[in-house]
């Protein structure tokens, strides 16, 4: 990266959640010399250096004039922890863009890690879910998990479902600790995510037979695994929605 003059360390001052992503802005104090500068994440905080897009600027209150010191990427370093004004909630990183999820998987790839993938609907998360969930992640080191979008939901399931909106059965779906990334899709299926992330194995549950399941010629073909889990019989959001109706229902 070329610089006019070095670095002084920084300390970000204050990182806002622009989306349920890493789509992230930072504003750093200024810098020793009197620049401003302004830092934009580029990569996941999983990674071991994460890289940030950097802009240096002198400004000059007396005549509002900018100089641009530098500009480029480098690895977002610190002297001091970073401090956050409005820290990302709990689950908010393991939300992730396709982009995003593209890099993560590119990351564990070089890493040796096993990726599991799996995709569903997922509203209102029941024990079947939970259970289902758990035995996918002890297929490989990291779960990543496609929910449908509610557009998804409604052609699948019907105009009064889903009960959860994306965002919602997002951030419940990142709250399990089984679970390391979610993405979101609005296709009709996630053949175009299976097929840009290939995992090492694709898993749905045992209604799905293997050779029904979208995507295994990709991931089959890319040397991945394709499985079908377990169904655990009486465990469906359909039939926790009827329990309720019958229970409150007028």
């Amino acid at each position: 990266m070329a610089r006019c003059q070095p670095f002084a360390p920084f300390c970000a001052a204050a990182l806002k959640n622009e989306t349920a992503t890493l789509g992230a802005h930072a504003l750093t104090e200024s810098m020793s010399f009197g620049a401003t500068t302004i830092v934009r994440l580029i990569s996941s905080f999983h990674c071991d250096s994460p890289k940030v897009d950097i802009v240096a600027l002198f400004e000059n209150e007396e005549t509002n004039n900018r100089l641009l010191l530098c500009q480029g990427t480098d690895t977002l370093v610190s002297s001091e922890p970073i401090q956050l004004r409005c820290p990302l909630k709990p689950g908010m990183v393991k939300i992730l863009s396709l982009d995003q999820l593209r890099m993560e998987r590119e990351r564990l790839r070089r890493a040796g890690r096993r990726v599991v993938f799996t995709n569903g609907c997922f509203d209102l998360i029941h024990p079947g879910h939970v259970k289902y969930l758990q035995e996918a992640r002890g297929l490989g080191d990291a779960l990543i998990v496609a929910l449908n979008s509610d557009r998804s939901v409604r052609e699948l399931k019907g105009e009064k479902r889903p009960i959860l909106d994306q965002n919602e059965r997002a951030e419940v779906m990142a709250a399990l600790s089984c679970v390391d990334y979610v993405t979101i899709f609005d296709e009709p299926t996630p053949r175009e995510i299976i097929a840009a992330l290939l995992p090492d194995v694709l898993v749905k549950g045992a209604d799905w037979g293997v050779d029904r399941i979208v995507g295994r010629e990709e991931v089959e073909a890319s040397g991945g695994e394709v499985l079908s889990l377990p169904f655990i019989e009486g465990c469906s959001t359909s039939d926790v929605i009827e329990r309720i109706v019958r229970r409150y229902g007028a």
